[in-house]
């Protein structure tokens, strides 16, 4: 990732790009190919083809937990606030959903 190169090599970069720029593009281009309303992008064991933005495919627990643990680490690294926002984007919107409902739902 660019974010832990980027601990190893502060000046390192890519085609142009430091390791910031490429973090947010990453992130970006996830959101263009995949991305849900919640600030997550589908993460089910199948990556659709053709490339699909459906909402009945979605993510699991851990993907949702692991994605907030990673913006959180971007933040930290690369100190730009689009990164923290995404976490409590994600935090708020995508990990109460992933929560067993009332009615007896899912939860992996």
């Amino acid at each position: 990732s660019a974010a832990v190169y980027s601990r190893f090599n502060s000046s390192a970069t890519y085609a142009g790009f430091t390791m910031a720029e490429l973090s947010k593009r990453r992130m970006q281009k996830l959101d263009g190919t995949y991305g849900q309303p919640t600030g997550m992008y589908l993460g089910d064991e199948i990556t659709p083809v053709p490339v699909t933005r459906s909402p009945s495919r979605g993510i699991e627990t851990c993907g949702v937990v692991e994605a907030m643990y990673s913006y959180e680490i971007m933040y930290a690294i690369h100190g730009d606030v689009a990164f923290a926002d995404r976490a409590e984007r994600i935090a708020f919107n995508a990990l109460p959903a992933t929560w067993a409902s009332p009615t007896g739902g899912d939860m992996w």
